[in-house]
């Protein structure tokens, strides 16, 4: 029978590169918190009782039950606990995107250009490009391209001002901004691999 364990378990302040917390299945697990007399002792006592649990996570452990004093570093381990539980998002490639402007807005984009480096892709440059209306019916069909450009007209008529629309389908990526006048600006992102002098599509 196939057993899951945990071997292994780091938390670490990627700011200043310092390890809070590590253990490993060979040893006692160690931190570098800065803690006072009692802290140090309730401490003591969890890392102790935890040393031969190899199914679950000693920050899951510390969340259970467990209550520190609003100035205590050992808050650290709930702040995490609660960014996982409560902030961080986890987008599967068959998702829809949601916020598009953050990827239409320069400043906004370069953080976005830090993470996706960040994952070893490969990706170097994310870059906004123009796309004609020729090339937007190319990628979407005539059809879906005139119900999509015909309901955008009649809402900046409507309004009477300039409108922005997204969309996304499982390989495309569009961003198509229609003024009082109602022309056209068409966007895409496109990404560019190490080196590569060529630029690839939302799609590739």
């Amino acid at each position: 029978m196939n057993t899951q364990t945990i071997k292994d378990e780091w938390i670490i302040h990627l700011n200043n590169n310092k390890v809070l917390y590590q253990r490993n299945n060979n040893g006692r697990p160690m931190h570098n918190l800065n803690l006072n007399r009692e802290e140090q002792n309730r401490m003591d006592i969890y890392m102790n009782d935890f040393i031969s649990n190899d199914k679950s996570l000693f920050l899951t452990e510390m969340n259970r039950n467990k209550h520190f004093e609003k100035d205590s570093n050992l808050n650290v381990f709930h702040k995490i606990y609660q960014w996982f539980t409560k902030d961080l998002n986890v987008v599967l490639p068959d998702m829809p995107l949601k916020k598009f402007a953050y990827y239409y807005d320069e400043s906004t984009l370069n953080n976005i250009k830090k993470i996706v480096r960040s994952f070893d892709t490969g990706i170097e440059f994310i870059e906004i490009k123009n796309m004609s209306e020729e090339q937007l019916q190319n990628k979407i069909g005539i059809s879906l391209y005139k119900d999509v450009i015909g309901e955008l007209k009649k809402k900046v008529q409507k309004q009477g001002q300039e409108l922005n629309l997204s969309m996304q389908s499982k390989k495309e990526f569009f961003n198509i901004t229609m003024n009082d006048n109602y022309d056209l600006e068409i966007k895409t992102l496109c990404f560019k691999h190490g080196k590569s002098m060529l630029d690839f599509e939302f799609c590739e």
